[in-house]
């Protein structure tokens, strides 16, 4: 009975140390637990921003796309027709045939007492860069036309032949008749109508009427 009082208990012994080693292993599953959460989320995160940022590029490329693409009517000098306009930087050869038209009147068939609210008008769609040359030129015009009030000009696009459009220019065939007094001068050629579009507007650069074989003659 004596020896049996005294000897040691295996399980009394035993039990921290096994309670020491599943403490250990939860710590330790825990802690893997948590670094796989952690890179699942980074990743997760990490996904999540390319989605945002590739959606974010595609909407950029829509709208640019839709703004280049927009049409867009620049200048009222007609109306009624559903081909005159342009579409990014690209004017229709419709819009350009009724605009460039439209210069060659202001620009060609005017009077003494006409000239200068003509010139005016087209003087409103001339490029910056431009404007102080084209209005320097038509107020010499005005002041010439002021020494001969008698004189007229007429100018009219010639039907039979087409109107050649460029990507920075526009050569117009037509026919420019003087009447100064009892004189009368014919001379047939092409306005030459230089011209660019930013923004979707056009600008006016020159307008020159070039006689038949090239030969600048803006008066």
């Amino acid at each position: 009975m004596n020896n049996a009082s005294v000897e040691p208990s295996t399980a009394s012994n035993d039990a921290p140390a096994d309670r020491l080693g599943w403490s250990r292993k939860l710590f330790v599953n825990k802690f893997v637990n948590d670094i796989d959460n952690l890179w699942a989320e980074n990743g997760l995160l990490k996904l999540l921003a390319l989605l945002s940022f590739m959606a974010s590029l595609v909407l950029s490329t829509t709208v640019w796309v839709q703004a280049q693409n927009t049409r867009v009517i620049v200048v009222p000098f007609a109306s009624g027709s559903p081909d005159l306009l342009i579409v990014g930087d690209r004017p229709s050869s419709e819009y350009l045939s009724a605009i460039s038209r439209n210069i060659v009147t202001l620009t060609g068939t005017f009077t003494a007492a006409t000239a200068e609210y003509q010139f005016t008008e087209v003087l409103k769609y001339a490029h910056p860069s431009a404007f102080v040359e084209m209005r320097d030129k038509w107020n010499g015009m005005v002041q010439s036309l002021r020494q001969y009030r008698e004189a007229t000009f007429a100018t009219y696009v010639i039907p039979q032949q087409p109107i050649e459009i460029y990507s920075d220019r526009i050569l117009v065939p037509a026919m420019r008749t003087r009447f100064v007094g009892d004189k009368v001068r014919e001379e047939t050629g092409q306005v030459e109508i230089k011209y660019t579009v930013e923004n979707g507007r056009f600008w006016l650069l020159s307008v020159d009427f070039l006689v038949k074989g090239g030969r600048p003659d803006a008066n």
